[in-house]
């Protein structure tokens, strides 16, 4: 049942971005306009000509929002907006560069969690060219939080192209081998603190994901219990608010990077509402708790030869 329930929301979410949700839009409007303008052999009925104008009229009404649609998610006010009202839940961790940025920590952290987010792993690219930018940004500021915490560990998580290419990176900026260790069965974000708590159990940790997913992550890493030092990173918007400067020639110009946020903003926004109609953010009952942590494998350590081809 879960194979079917997971399957169907990668299918839903492949269907629920901006420039898919407006095609559809301007692909059924045009469907409709063909069919207004189709002649018939014979003359219609009177309440067949109604048909066909009311379907005219709401493909001329279709094709508009899609395009007024996909010129919306593409211009700065929207996708900053938008992605400034997921980032602004969890601001980054203040002085990091400072001296004594480790002694304000009353409790040190033992572990650093970097969440994968996508990669392009293949084991004859460099290890600078094995990630996705979002990736790139969580796994860079995991290395620089493990400079002040040493002694802790670097724990990846996601899916195996994810880990391997984390690891990868991690050892050439110089983390140690066996201070890194993977967690590569999670398939989405709510498994990652399922899995990690063989390994996390009780002791403090620094959870390091990207600023528009961080409100999600720690939501869910909070049901199972955790308290995790939110450490975000890969901001977009936050702090400063989009502003109407109309001295800015490129403000309501559609951009394709603009586009690009609000595809991600809509992602989270899903994630959360799907988490929040699953109950996933609602802390699991003991019998569940019981039953997860029998299905749970500890985390793999570093291994040379753990490099997975795509």
């Amino acid at each position: 049942m879960e194979e079917n329930i997971f399957a169907l929301k990668k299918i839903v979410t492949i269907y629920l971005n901006p420039i898919t949700i407006g095609l559809e839009f301007i692909v059924l409007g045009v469907v409709m306009l063909v069919f207004w303008r189709r002649k018939p052999k014979k003359e219609p009925k009177p309440w067949w000509k109604k048909v066909k104008r009311v379907a005219g009229d709401l493909g001329i009404f279709m094709v508009i929002f899609g395009v007024f649609f996909i010129y919306m998610c593409s211009i700065r006010p929207v996708s900053d907006s938008l992605l400034y009202a997921l980032e602004k839940e969890h601001a980054p961790l203040a002085n990091v560069d400072s001296p004594n940025f480790a002694d304000s920590f009353e409790e040190k952290p033992q572990h650093i969690v970097v969440l994968g987010g996508g990669a392009r792993f293949h084991k004859d690219r460099s290890p600078t060219n094995q990630l996705e930018p979002p990736t790139t940004a969580r796994i860079l500021e995991g290395i620089r939080l493990h400079q002040k915490f040493p002694e802790a560990s670097l724990i990846v998580t996601g899916r195996p192209n994810e880990t391997n290419g984390m690891m990868q990176m991690a050892e050439l900026f110089g983390v140690p081998a066996d201070q890194i260790f993977q967690e590569s069965k999670s398939r989405d974000t709510k498994d990652h603190p399922r899995y990690l708590e063989s390994m996390l159990r009780d002791e403090p940790f620094i959870l390091v994901t990207s600023a528009s997913h961080m409100k999600r992550s720690y939501a869910l890493f909070k049901s199972y219990g955790y308290e995790p030092i939110a450490a975000p990173c890969d901001f977009w918007a936050w702090p400063r608010f989009v502003t109407f400067d109309f001295s800015e020639p490129d403000l309501f110009i559609p951009r394709i990077i603009n586009l690009y946020k609000t595809d991600m903003a809509f992602h989270e926004c899903l994630g959360l509402a799907w988490a929040s109609l699953r109950k996933q953010m609602a802390a699991p009952a003991p019998e569940a708790e019981q039953a997860e942590q029998g299905e749970s494998d500890p985390p793999t350590g570093h291994s040379p030869d753990s490099v997975i081809e795509l």
